[in-house]
């Protein structure tokens, strides 16, 4: 099922049924005679447990095919997981070993993560991809540091 976006207003979004009679948007209902782009072959639906922050975390993980070690910042993160970009072009399912720094000069945590989705977001030049990760193992102790970062940040913003 497709997701679209709409060419004049690209805040709306709506999902492109088999039968036009069940399409829906995020606004409101749209008329039919809106140009639309094909954004997405697939829905993503939101299956996540914890809220996510937006807050830029350093992660470190091995290039499968090089094992030099890559650096990005998440783009958010959530006690269950994070997303990313890279220049590293990651495969679903891949699991990989991951340092986070979190600001102000914690020590490092460490946790297995496993790929959930990768897309691509450059349209011109070198690749680069949005990596979105499920942490698979964190140690407690890491894991409690994280969540006390997160919720210290969410109340903040509150």
């Amino acid at each position: 099922m497709p997701l679209l976006i709409s060419q004049a207003n690209p805040d709306e979004v709506k999902f492109q049924a088999p039968n036009p009679k069940y399409q829906t948007s995020t606004k409101h209902q749209i008329p039919s005679t809106e140009p639309w782009l094909f954004a997405r072959d697939e829905l993503m639906q939101e299956r996540r447990r914890h809220i996510r922050i937006s807050t830029p975390v350093i992660v470190e993980f091995p290039n499968p095919e090089t094992m030099k070690t890559e650096r990005s910042f998440t783009q958010d993160v959530s006690e269950s997981g994070m997303r990313f970009p890279t220049a590293v072009k990651l495969q679903v399912g891949q699991e990989l070993p991951l340092a986070l720094q979190l600001p102000f000069g914690d020590p490092s945590m460490h946790a297995t993560g496993e790929v959930l989705w990768i897309r691509q977001i450059s349209r011109l030049g070198a690749p680069q991809y949005d990596v979105g990760v499920r942490f698979r193992w964190i140690e407690d102790p890491d894991r409690q540091r994280l969540t006390r970062h997160l919720t210290e940040l969410f109340r903040h913003r509150l």
